[in-house]
């Protein structure tokens, strides 16, 4: 495992609801130094992105099968499931 200062953790939801929060939780843990300097290149990137829609993805039955074979215990373990309001199941 690595060193303190070398890993964090961030979850999709957590950086997609509160990213300067949490890019600014991840330089603490990191070490990197002051965020104050990052923080208006990133709100003005955050304006440029603002309205932004998350991809949806249709999977056929067999395709979410092969996926959950695939990674459904690292899904699981990780707390995440099927995200119905991004991804439909084709008829």
């Amino acid at each position: 495992m690595a060193d303190a200062g070398q890993l964090a953790f961030v979850r999709y939801e957590a950086l997609a609801s509160d990213p300067i929060g949490q890019i600014e939780r991840l330089y603490g843990e990191l070490e990197l130094g002051n965020f104050d300097g990052v923080r208006a290149l990133m709100e003005a990137y955050l304006v440029g992105v603002n309205g932004h829609t998350r991809n949806r993805f249709t999977l056929s039955p067999a395709q979410k099968i092969r996926v959950e074979d695939s990674w459904g215990s690292v899904i699981k373990s990780k707390g995440y499931s099927w995200p119905d309001q991004y991804l439909s199941l084709a008829s």
